[in-house]
C-alpha cells in the first residue's frame, strides 16, 4: 500500500519508521528514519551496501544478512498494528527496500 507507515521492527526493537511510496514487484521501497536504536545495528546495513555495491554476493553477504534479520525483522502498519513479514531488507542512506514475504 503506497504512502503507508511502518515501523520496521527487529526483534523487539523499533529500528524506524517506513514510509511506503513505491513497488517494482517483487520489491518495494521506501523512506526510512532511523530511530536512535538503528545506530546499534546501522554498521550491519553499512557492510550490506558496500557488498552489493561491490557485487560481492557469496558467503559474506548471507552472513550479514542472517545477522540483520536472525531476531525477526518485520514491517508494523501505524494504521492498523499489524506485523508483517519481509524479506531481502536493505537501507541505503534514508531509502529502504524489502519483498513482501
Amino acid at each position: 500500500m503506497i504512502n503507508k507507515k511502518y515501523y520496521l521492527i527487529r526483534g523487539d526493537v523499533n529500528l524506524g519508521l517506513v514510509t511506503h511510496n513505491d513497488d517494482d514487484f517483487p520489491w518495494s521501497y521506501g523512506v526510512f528514519a532511523p530511530s536512535n536504536e538503528y545506530q546499534a545495528i546501522a554498521h550491519l546495513f553499512l557492510q550490506q551496501e558496500k557488498l552489493i555495491e561491490a557485487e560481492e554476493y557469496g558467503e559474506s553477504l548471507d552472513r550479514i544478512y542472517e545477522a540483520i534479520t536472525k531476531p525477526g525483522i518485520y514491517l508494523k502498519s501505524l494504521q492498523t498494528e499489524q506485523s508483517i513479514p519481509i524479506d531481502g531488507v536493505f537501507i541505503q542512506e534514508n531509502k529502504i527496500g524489502w519483498r513482501w514475504v
